[in-house]
């Protein structure tokens, strides 16, 4: 028996080896090249926003100590008030005293001018903070010139962002992967990394061709008599892969939040979920209505090819209505 099976086996890498099987990428389309260059792009530019954030906050807290945590949850990128005081301040030699001799009459009457939307609260926190703040740093003028300067290369990359998901977004109506956008949790950018990373779906046969190809599935060690399952395959393609576990883990967190919807449906809208155990790790989707609008006619697969070992332990570890398997890839 075990000879018959390591026959096949060769046999199998022989035919591999003569006819090329595997080695002769398919043609992308010039739509689908885009979509992937611009994809990497926009990453590009969020690390490099994301490292002008880290300098920007380093001579802010020499020259305006506590100014960035006045914020929710510390997040000043994300509160338009912030950046607009910044500015205010920066034009008003660069202290905290700028906001304490405006006070918050001149400071709301100038983001007004500045068509800035905000709350009086958010002022008066402001305010608040000025009458408290410690002294800066004694080279404060020219720190204070550095992070503006750097400032204005953070905003010109977030409009450089924002063109770039433009951008994607276009080209993603034109795929079947505008699909995903039906799914909470799902949005231009993760669909915009998983159709670049992923390229186009009518190369692939079925749903494991995209897992095997990602390297989503346990590895597995036979010799002899022994055949047991082991953790995530080290052969993969790390792009793709991360691509898709990037998507599951924020349809996981999305889902986990839709409690109070019918359980059917849940399990309808969830496009996959990974599942994480100290051994196995299985990736639930449902990509048949992709694949079919790719011309593929692949539907979702029922859970096989697993072993009565993996399929029990799959069984064990997706606990809960929501992990009834739809489909495994």
């Amino acid at each position: 028996m075990l000879h018959d099976f390591c026959r096949n086996v060769l046999i199998a890498i022989f035919r591999a080896a003569i006819n090329g099987f595997g080695l002769i990428e398919q043609p992308w389309s010039e739509r689908d090249q885009s979509i992937k260059l611009l994809a990497r792009h926009r990453r590009d530019l969020v690390k490099k926003r994301a490292r002008l954030q880290s300098q920007i906050r380093v001579r802010l807290e020499s020259c305006l100590p506590g100014y960035a945590g006045l914020f929710p949850e510390r997040d000043l990128w994300d509160h338009e008030i912030g950046l607009m005081v910044l500015q205010f301040i920066a034009e008003r030699g660069g202290t905290h005293r700028a906001v304490l001799d405006a006070g918050i009459p001149t400071i709301t009457k100038w983001l007004k001018e500045h068509r800035c939307s905000f709350q009086s609260k958010s002022v008066e926190r402001i305010v608040a903070w000025a009458a408290n703040a410690a002294s800066g740093d004694p080279m404060h003028a020219l720190l204070t010139r550095l992070w503006q300067e750097l400032l204005v290369d953070w905003h010109q990359k977030t409009r450089q962002i924002l063109g770039v998901e433009r951008e994607l977004a276009s080209l993603l109506a034109q795929t079947p992967w505008i699909l995903l956008l039906s799914h909470p949790g799902i949005n231009v950018v993760s669909a915009a990394e998983l159709a670049g990373e992923t390229g186009p779906i009518e190369h692939y046969a079925s749903a494991k061709a995209i897992t095997g190809r990602a390297g989503l599935f346990p590895s597995r060690y036979q010799s002899d008599g022994v055949d047991r399952g082991g953790k995530l395959s080290r052969f993969r393609n790390a792009k793709l892969r991360a691509a898709w576990l990037l998507v599951a883990d924020n349809l996981n967190s999305t889902v986990s939040d839709l409690s109070f919807v019918d359980v059917e449906w849940r399990q309808h809208v969830a496009f996959f979920v990974v599942v994480v155990t100290g051994e196995f790790v299985t990736l639930q989707a449902s990509l048949a209505v992709v694949l079919d609008a790719g011309g593929c006619g692949a539907a979702a697969l029922a859970v096989e090819d697993l072993g009565d070992a993996r399929a029990e332990l799959w069984q064990r570890d997706c606990r809960g209505p929501f992990f009834s398997p739809v489909a495994i890839l």
